[in-house]
């Protein structure tokens, strides 16, 4: 269990070799051969065990010099996304994000300002669902869901992650109440989930928006934005957050 003398170990690339990782965290962790290899693959990602603070940080330095970003990061620095607040209802206003409740009433609305990342991606959906196919907003169209025919059914999250305090929206294209975009509005919950992002990412200029979500609004391969289920999105999403926070300043990639 993490202790507040413990940190997590956060790479943030892809290893050419991961046996060269492998190497690195055999002689800097102590861990033994497949141990080390299990933990190679969860790079990019959040390595899965806490350690001593020196030790973690000594690790990432090495790992750095090995030619992959890392750093050492401790638990309370890593946001919990498994208790984040699951959002049906929201409003993009010019005075900020409206979070409503399922009567409409609003709950609460956060400035534009406040939001630190925005994170999108597709994941396969735990049950068949109906769509609405070839349907386009014509003032931002999307591809029609001729993907979705034949092989698994997907859908498309989000997370929304604000600071000061810190806050974290999860969104799922399927079970969100559109009504905010009233005349645009349009039959595919797919090409509403679009209207709403890409409406979320131009007032929030600042926020950093993750290379799948990038990818996404400018309608990029499917590939790019794909993930094999919600807790890859998920640990994507962390990494990205980390690194955004640590590498990155969010206004250049505005």
């Amino acid at each position: 269990m993490p202790t507040p003398d413990t940190k997590r170990i956060v790479i943030f690339a892809h290893p050419e070799d991961p046996a060269d990782l492998r190497d690195v965290l055999q002689r800097e962790l102590g861990l033994n051969k497949i141990d080390a290899g299990i933990s190679a693959h969860h790079a990019p990602g959040i390595l899965p065990q806490p350690w001593a603070q020196d030790v973690a940080e000594r690790a990432a330095k090495a790992i750095s010099a090995a030619g992959l970003k890392a750093i050492a990061v401790a638990q309370s620095e890593i946001p919990d996304l498994t208790g984040s607040e699951t959002s049906h209802h929201l409003r993009c206003l010019p005075s900020g994000l409206e979070l409503c409740n399922y009567s409409g009433a609003v709950d609460r609305t956060w400035d534009w300002s406040e939001l630190r990342l925005v994170s999108v991606g597709r994941v396969p959906l735990a049950e068949q669902r109906h769509y609405v196919t070839d349907t386009i907003a014509h003032a931002n169209p999307v591809p029609p869901d001729e993907y979705l025919k034949g092989g698994a059914v997907h859908g498309f999250e989000a997370w929304l992650v604000f600071d000061e305090p810190r806050r974290i929206l999860h969104c799922d294209s399927e079970h969100m109440n559109y009504e905010y975009l009233e005349e645009r509005k349009v039959g595919s919950g797919t090409a509403n989930f679009e209207l709403l992002i890409a409406e979320i990412a131009v007032n929030a200029p600042q926020a950093f928006l993750t290379p799948a979500t990038r990818k996404y609004l400018t309608r990029g391969p499917v590939l790019d934005y794909d993930f094999k289920d919600s807790a890859a999105l998920r640990e994507y999403t962390l990494t990205e957050y980390l690194l955004s926070r640590e590498f990155r300043s969010p206004a250049a990639e505005s």
